[in-house]
């Protein structure tokens, strides 16, 4: 090949294409790995995994959230039932009937993969920047709660990933040709539905992505005239919106959504309507209360953003103590120190008004989603943990994901060396304390190690 055609290749190969890819199998690959190693149920699969169950068998049954999450795991499990998925030999009985833990699990694994990819997608509605979204992307795959919360029965992925789509879904609506953007819009409402079908806490997606519009809405008459933020993209469609379209697309679409989820749940447990069993969900965390004295691993909702108080999910020692498994609820430390600093430093960049209109729009996007997703936990009284942090996480992570870039393109060199450095840091980190997260064996001196605080113990 000559340097001609060998420069060629390069500059046409699809680089962005093949990195979603590399990212997906990498993502794919820590997900299924050892997926039935603990033959147990982990957690709150001690709930989702035999309500899931109680669903597949025709069993009335309470639960204290939303039946959408509790459908996609039996889905997963009747699945792996018809296509005999899972190690036969490694088998219990804990949610009712004899299967795999792989049966019950393999379906989040999938789900949780595919995280990286819809944060890449909704990366590059906000941006349209392949580098942006491919460096999102990376930051999800090295983001360790994430990867735990997908190995386990658990329904937090399913929150996320209908709340991304809803987002993304919206986004694209807004931007696309008018024949399309009324399919996008109710894509949109459907999928922040689902988001709260799940958990009420998806709502927080749903508020934040109309609580962009309205505010721009809002300044818009209140500056009176166009284009006092939303001067490209998606966010000068926004503000050329009917306000009618609103109450549609972001109340009722998602309302219906939500309530036909309800239809298999109420059939199978005829004693509740559907009013009923949302006064039993509220009546139920009502009661819960908040405090160690509740579970040890409880935590206050300002505490998230510095990882404080992870939760431990499983842990088991053998030898006497000289080997430990260990799984942690747990994020990468680093990668969730620096993009707590990013989404305050962003939200400077918003008050002062002085940033480009790009990086004030896009301030203005993430800081809402933020705090959309975080704030409303401060009026909850029951017991919290850093689980429900997770929605949070994906805006303080897109928000580092702008600053790293600008950093990656800077002019300066010495920019660009401490991106990379950041970047390579953040991916040691999460290696370091990948074996928490796949409940690898440690010594005790290897757990210890890794436990930098005594609150993360």
């Amino acid at each position: 090949m000559s340097r001609s055609n060998y420069a060629t290749f390069w500059s046409t190969f699809p680089w962005f294409s093949c990195g979603l890819l590399l990212l997906w199998i990498i993502a794919l690959g820590l997900r299924f790995w050892g997926l039935s190693r603990f033959n147990t149920l982990v957690f709150d699969e001690v709930y989702f995994a035999k309500f899931a169950q109680n669903y597949l068998d025709k069993t009335q049954l309470f639960d204290a959230h939303p039946p959408l999450g509790k459908y996609l795991i039996a889905v997963g499990m009747g699945l792996a039932d018809r296509l005999s998925l899972g190690d036969s030999s490694v088998t219990n009985d804990l949610t009712g009937s004899l299967r795999s833990p792989f049966s019950y699990r393999w379906f989040n694994a999938f789900t949780g993969s595919l995280i990286p990819l819809v944060v890449a997608w909704l990366s590059y509605q906000l941006t349209h920047r392949k580098s942006y979204a491919l460096l999102s992307a990376g930051l999800m795959t090295i983001e360790g709660l994430f990867l735990v919360e997908s190995r386990y029965a658990l329904i937090n992925i399913y929150l996320v990933l209908f709340g991304l789509l809803g987002q993304g879904f919206g986004l694209w609506g807004l931007q696309t040709a008018p024949r399309w953007r009324t399919l996008g819009l109710i894509l949109s409402g459907i999928s922040f539905g689902l988001s709260a079908a799940v958990k009420w806490n998806g709502l927080g997606f749903w508020l934040g992505f109309w609580g962009v519009i309205l505010v721009i809405k809002l300044w818009e008459k209140w500056e009176n005239r166009e284009g006092a933020i939303a001067n490209f993209s998606w966010y000068d469609s926004a503000t050329k919106l009917r306000l009618w379209t609103i109450p549609l697309y972001g109340l009722i679409v998602p309302y219906v959504t939500y309530a036909l989820v309800w239809i298999p749940h109420l059939n199978l447990n005829p004693d509740y309507s559907f009013w009923q069993m949302q006064g039993e969900i509220i009546g139920y965390h009502n009661r819960i209360g908040g405090g160690e004295e509740v579970h040890p691993y409880c935590s206050s909702w300002f505490s998230w953003p510095f990882l404080i108080r992870p939760v431990a999910y499983y842990y088991q020692t053998i030898n006497d103590g000289q080997m430990i498994f260990d799984v942690h609820a747990f994020g990468n430390p680093l990668l969730w120190w620096s993009s707590t600093a990013a989404i305050a430093l962003l939200s400077l960049c918003f008050l002062q008004r002085d940033s480009s209109p790009p990086l004030f729009n896009l301030s203005l996007y993430l800081g809402i989603n933020y705090m959309t997703n975080w704030l409303p936990w401060s009026i909850v009284s029951r017991c919290l943990f850093l689980y429900h942090y997770m929605g949070a996480l994906i805006f303080s992570i897109l928000a580092l994901s702008v600053i790293l870039e600008r950093w990656l393109y800077h002019s300066q060199r010495k920019f660009q060396v401490l991106a990379i450095g950041i970047l390579g840091v953040m991916a040691i980190a999460f290696l370091f304390w990948l074996p928490i997260y796949l409940g690898l064996p440690l010594s005790p001196q290897g757990f210890r190690l890794r436990m930098w605080f005594n609150t993360w113990i």
